[in-house]
């Protein structure tokens, strides 16, 4: 994924919980991720987002 200061081009948006709206735990980008996420419940939401590039 490309890094970017506020994760506005690609990321990867991480809650706790099996909705879209559940609370948010993480929202990762670039090469640096956290080496453990937990979830409080049996579900995790994943969100991947990628700009495409025009190169």
């Amino acid at each position: 994924m490309e890094a970017s200061p506020n994760c506005e081009y690609d990321r990867l948006e991480i809650r706790n919980g099996k909705y879209g709206y559940s609370d948010i735990l993480s929202v990762l980008c670039g090469h640096n991720f956290p080496h453990e996420i937990q979830s409080t419940h049996n579900y995790l939401w994943l969100s991947l987002y990628l700009l495409k590039s025009s190169k």
